[in-house]
């Protein structure tokens, strides 16, 4: 995100406010065009675009978890909206879903079997924010690919705001597939 901090503030402005319902027909509707915005507490976020290696190692996450999910009639999909709250819907990278949603455009975390967000410049808010929030929501397992630190951050078992078991692996390093006795290896 840009330091804004040597504009001054205006007197009397407050951030504008959204709830998911609003937030979600905005999306649905293009109201946000081309910008990748995220509702966070009921303030819209915007998002880093996606650089190269950004793209290449969620593309190869992507495909991987398909191969062992696919043949099971699980779906695996990328920048899918996900309502965890009234004032909070996250787009992760990659969304494991194993249920039919039927014709809703956007998920619920009941809906994730396996969130995974890859960082190149979002760790901090990575395993920190977004962690607290999708932990809360319920996610049942997160996944952040840590891609200038060459390692994966394991989450399962959410309790409150955090997940009961976390476990870390390097690039290389099978990586056991939640919901699967599959593995897979991020290089």
């Amino acid at each position: 995100m840009n330091d804004l901090s040597f504009i001054p503030p205006v007197v009397g402005t407050q951030p504008y406010r959204m709830d998911s319902v609003g937030y979600v027909r905005h999306v649905l509707a293009g109201g946000f065009g081309d910008s990748h915005v995220e509702l966070v507490g009921g303030e819209l976020i915007e998002m880093a675009p996606s650089g190269m290696d950004h793209g290449a190692k969620n593309s190869d996450v992507l495909v991987d978890l398909a191969i062992i999910y696919r043949p099971h009639g699980i779906r695996v999909v990328n920048d899918v909206i996900v309502e965890l709250t009234d004032d909070t819907v996250r787009a992760p990278d990659i969304s494991v879903v194993d249920r039919d949603i039927g014709e809703r455009k956007c998920l619920v975390p009941a809906d994730i079997l396996l969130a995974v967000e890859i960082a190149n410049s979002t760790l901090t808010e990575d395993i920190g924010r977004k962690r607290i929030d999708y932990a809360s929501a319920g996610i049942r397992n997160y996944w952040v690919v840590d891609i200038a630190g060459r390692r994966v951050h394991t989450y399962t078992d959410p309790q409150g705001a955090d997940y009961a078991a976390i476990r870390v692996f390097g690039f290389g390093d099978e990586v056991p597939v939640p919901g699967s006795d599959g593995v897979i290896i991020v290089k």
